[in-house]
């Protein structure tokens, strides 16, 4: 996957997690970090994350996927991350096979955008946006508009979290 165009957005504020009914959290884990990663060249997308968020898949012949295994221990609440003893342990991987041109694009975002989309399952509704839009209109349009995308999203409108979006783009 030759990226063509990559364009990275990030909206709102990083907020501790407050504490619950037990009180706040132990200053160890009061802060998270989650971190989504992608390494691209002509024949493989390397993907590995920590924590919650997602990495989304759209490839030529339509198909939207998610390639990164779930992660059984979050629970909307709670998330593994790299501030957490131990993180190397938790990161999930994925290798999608980019050769011969069959994947699109790549979509790494935080969990503010997904929580922010009222589609559900949200990332085959993105994913067809995504390439309708890359085919109408371009990648400069798509990369132009997404920092108003994710201000969206994390904004009282949308999620109301933090949100970070990163868009890699396959050269045709």
């Amino acid at each position: 996957m030759a990226a063509r165009g990559a364009a990275i957005s990030q909206a709102g504020r990083s907020r501790a997690r407050g504490g619950g009914p037990a009180g706040p959290d132990p200053p160890v884990i009061a802060y998270g970090s989650t971190l989504l990663v992608a390494l691209a060249s002509d024949r493989f997308v390397l993907v590995a994350q920590i924590g919650d968020g997602d990495v989304v898949s759209v490839w030529r012949d339509g198909r939207v996927t998610t390639p990164v295994p779930g992660d059984p221990s979050l629970d909307g609440r709670y998330t593994t991350s790299l501030c957490q003893p131990g993180a190397a342990s938790s990161f999930r991987i994925a290798a999608i096979d980019a050769e011969g041109g069959a994947v699109r694009a790549v979509l790494l975002a935080t969990d503010g955008f997904g929580n922010a989309q009222s589609a559900d399952p949200w990332p085959p509704a993105v994913g067809e946006d995504l390439a309708g839009m890359l085919d109408e209109h371009g990648t400069r349009w798509v990369a132009d508009r997404l920092p108003t995308w994710t201000a969206r999203c994390a904004s009282a409108d949308g999620s109301g979290d933090d949100t970070t979006v990163a868009l890699l783009v396959a050269a045709r």
